[in-house]
């Protein structure tokens, strides 16, 4: 679900991977990828994997998020 647009015009869901019931919210790797490769890697099992502090973001549950106040995580640029 799109929760939002990040200041780095990234946008910001929440979502759950697909062996879990636990949300979490952040960014979609290939998105990311298309802005900033740096920070996405493929890791062993073949998914792509986002690393947040490329992005000067925290990664946290959606519950996490809810509980700070539910507001969309300033990143003002891609770190290059």
């Amino acid at each position: 679900m799109l929760l939002g647009r990040l200041a780095n015009g990234l946008n910001f869901y929440r979502f759950s991977y697909y062996d879990s019931d636990k949300a979490y919210v952040g960014v979609m790797a290939h998105e990311v990828q298309k802005v900033a490769p740096q920070a996405v890697r493929r890791g062993r099992d073949g998914y792509l994997r986002v690393f947040y502090e490329q992005l000067g973001l925290g990664f946290q549950t959606y519950k996490q998020w809810i509980a700070s106040g539910a507001h969309l995580p300033t990143a003002p640029h891609l770190r290059h």
